[in-house]
């Protein structure tokens, strides 16, 4: 899914009834992390059914202000970076929030929100981030990316295109943090 495609995915699902009466059966108030300086809910039990019914990591409360839930998709892939720049205070600057979902691995989906856009990546290591670094993202497309994430524009162009632009979203599946053998990571 695109950059646009993960909020209006969202936007669909949460006016969906069946959606709305598993939500109020299955779902419990969200756990969260404490010391992160974003908010990190933990996964749920519930949530397996959230992601076994409707592609979901995790519930979503439909009444909710989320512009996106964290969706069952194929993503962009990274790992936490302590030399990467610093990624919560340049997209808190862009007006961005930023969401994460522990997973039973320890891996992070890392959910990025603006305007009516929304991106996810997976974070197989993201003790760096958590301690206020960077992301490095890999990817196995063969595209020329920018060398880093500057600014949101660049966050939205390498996840999902720029449907404000006209630019198309990229479709594939995210490469791998680890082993992926073309060295390129952005």
């Amino acid at each position: 899914m695109g950059a646009g495609d993960l909020a209006g995915a969202w936007a669909l699902l949460r006016l969906d009834r069946e959606y709305r009466a598993a939500w109020r059966e299955h779902a419990a108030r969200p756990r969260y992390e404490g010391g992160t300086a974003f908010p990190v809910r933990i996964g749920s039990g519930a949530d397996r059914i959230a992601e076994r019914d409707w592609s979901l990591l995790a519930f979503e409360d439909p009444e909710g202000d989320a512009v996106s839930a964290f969706f069952d998709t194929p993503m962009l892939e990274g790992e936490g970076s302590s030399t990467a720049t610093p990624l919560l205070a340049m997209l808190e600057a862009a007006g961005a929030r930023v969401e994460g979902l522990r997973l039973g691995d320890g891996a992070l989906v890392l959910k990025v929100e603006a305007g009516d856009r929304a991106v996810q990546a997976r974070i197989e290591d993201p003790a760096p981030l958590l301690a206020g670094g960077g992301v490095r993202l890999f990817h196995d497309w063969g595209l020329a990316l920018p060398v880093a994430i500057a600014r949101l524009g660049d966050l939205w162009s390498v996840c999902g295109g720029d449907p404000s632009t006209g630019e198309a979203p990229r479709h594939g599946i995210g490469g791998r943090a680890h082993g992926n053998g073309n060295g390129r990571n952005c």
